[in-house]
């Protein structure tokens, strides 16, 4: 998902096939829902480039699942922390 502009053209062309996992997916929902978050659900969307790019540095092949998170809408950062502790069971 490009959601930015003004970089060159080269970068509208970069591309990170990651597999998803929804098991992973259905685990961080019940997490969070059992914390009290609200969870949405978005299954065509694609790798937003503040995840893909850090990630194609990180894992240049794209052969592990991955799980996207929006961040919250407020940023509020106590939020934020509230919902890693939510989440920490996944370590």
């Amino acid at each position: 998902l490009f959601d930015y502009y003004g970089f060159p053209e080269h970068t509208y062309r970069l591309r990170w096939d990651a597999p998803g996992s929804p098991e992973v997916a259905a685990r961080v929902k019940a997490l969070l829902e059992g914390a009290g978050f609200p969870v949405g659900e978005e299954r065509e969307r694609g790798w937003d480039h503040g995840v893909f790019i850090p990630m194609m540095v990180a894992v240049p092949g794209g052969d592990i699942p991955l799980v996207q998170l929006s961040l919250r809408k407020d940023l509020d950062p106590a939020g934020h922390i509230a919902l890693g502790r939510a989440l920490a069971p996944l370590r």
